[in-house]
């Protein structure tokens, strides 16, 4: 029941987890997340990967994500690019 409820999003009345894969132009994965609870919020499951765009990653190099992808600090609007969503 514990592993349940972890899952459990109360905004949405659902049961999710979450996912986050990032590619290097090669192709190759150089950074996941996998199965993360569904009641975690976005920002608390990229931590890892601001970390790395903020400490590890060359000047100029930026990351190419979806609307829904959270940019958290204007420290890191530089480094991830995002479409605007509709209204914005």
């Amino acid at each position: 029941m514990k592993i349940q409820n972890a899952y459990y999003n109360g905004w949405t009345c659902s049961h999710y987890c979450s996912n986050i894969l990032t590619f290097a132009p090669d192709g190759s994965i150089i950074h996941v997340i996998l199965n993360a609870p569904g009641s975690w919020h976005d920002s608390n499951i990229a931590s890892q990967l601001y970390h790395k765009l903020l400490h590890n990653t060359p000047e100029g190099y930026r990351v190419i994500s979806d609307t829904a992808f959270p940019r958290v600090t204007k420290r890191l609007d530089y480094r991830i690019v995002a479409p605007s969503k509709c209204g914005d």
